[in-house]
């Protein structure tokens, strides 16, 4: 069993980005506040951190060689729980709304049910956005941790510059192919009314992936150490934040949509990662680091416990967006500490040393 290294700091921003998306889904309460909607209206921007972060962790915790078993046990028992969960927590209103609008609901019950229980929904459009959609996400990452093993046999037998040289060709990608030429090939066939999974494709997000492998993978070999000097971790990342600030209100057809989606903020990204690495002071306090632990909980759970809830404002009639809001961050937040303390967290210790994955393989 490979042993985990928590970096505290990437611990805590998991929080700040699962908020981004919170905050995105709910982004109309502040439509009235131009410069704040400006940045909470691109909070999908946030799920290619997440993708990025990913890839860093795994390389970072997974650089030496490793039980494969085990390797897909731990990843099995860290997401699927929760994910689960929050499915079984969502159902009961998408059964419902289906019942209620479609003629053939009981097929389309089955079908997104089925496809979200096997983490399939972001292959498919009609089976995206259903059920619960933050977890196309998780769909995507399933397929991300498939890929992993090879790519890090692949990538750890790089040296230092080549790998460096690799996440700039990667970067170069996504510029070029992700930026531009996928978003016109989206158009196109939208154009024509056809099935296309666009921004929720797996293999979209391979290239964020393999970036954060191989920033992982130098920072496991003390590559990057001039980056997380003391000295330059607050001002560089104030400057790195405010640049993304920046660039997030550019209105250009570049810092919108699929660039955004697909990985344009990933040198942003990267530099504050690598600063964040070094875990013994920014963003290392116990709040944070409890925010940031429950963040999978935020993330799966922020779109149920909106649902029901306005169902809950709409009965007593609470009409007011910013209360309305506030009321539902802290129930959300309290339902999510709930949920890790109680079941994410015993879930994932009783299910990372179960044998049972290493006795169907054998």
């Amino acid at each position: 069993m490979v042993k985990t290294t928590h970096l505290n700091g990437l611990t805590s921003i998991r929080f700040f980005l699962a908020m981004w998306v919170v905050s995105f889904h709910s982004c109309e309460e502040f439509r009235n506040i131009s410069f704040i909607f400006q940045i909470i209206n691109k909070g999908y921007a946030a799920v290619g951190g997440f993708f990025l972060l990913s890839g860093l962790i795994l390389a970072y915790n997974y650089d030496k060689k490793f039980n494969l078993v085990d390797y897909f046990q731990n990843r099995f028992a860290r997401i699927y729980p929760l994910y689960f969960l929050s499915l079984l927590i969502a159902f009961p209103l998408f059964a419902y709304f289906q019942y209620k609008t479609q003629t053939n609901y009981l097929s389309t019950i089955a079908e997104v049910s089925l496809s979200s229980v096997f983490m399939l929904q972001s292959w498919n459009t009609s089976w995206l956005l259903h059920l619960n959609a933050p977890t196309w996400s998780l769909s995507v990452e399933a397929f991300l941790y498939l890929l992993f093993p090879l790519s890090i046999v692949l990538l750890r037998r790089i040296n230092k510059t080549s790998l460096i040289v690799f996440q700039i060709l990667c970067f170069c990608f996504i510029l070029f192919l992700l930026a531009r030429v996928l978003s016109l090939f989206a158009n196109f066939y939208y154009n024509f009314n056809l099935t296309f999974p666009s921004e929720t494709i797996p293999i979209a997000y391979i290239t964020l992936f393999l970036i954060g492998i191989a920033t992982g993978l130098l920072l496991k070999r003390n590559i990057l150490v001039f980056i997380r000097l003391k000295s330059y971790k607050v001002a560089m990342a104030s400057i790195i934040v405010v640049a993304m600030i920046l660039v997030l209100l550019l209105n250009t057809n570049l810092f919108n949509g699929y660039s955004l989606n697909f990985g344009i903020l990933s040198p942003f990204y990267l530099i504050i990662f690598i600063i964040l690495s070094n875990n013994n002071d920014l963003l290392s306090s116990k709040i944070l680091l409890r925010l940031g632990k429950i963040s999978y909980a935020i993330y799966l759970l922020h779109l149920p416990v909106k649902a029901y809830l306005l169902h809950i404002f709409n009965f007593i009639q609470l009409n007011n967006n910013y209360i309305c809001f506030a009321i539902y961050i802290v129930i959300l937040l309290t339902i999510s500490n709930f949920v890790y303390l109680k079941i994410e967290l015993p879930a994932y210790n009783k299910l990372k040393t179960m044998r049972f994955l290493r006795a169907l393989v054998h």
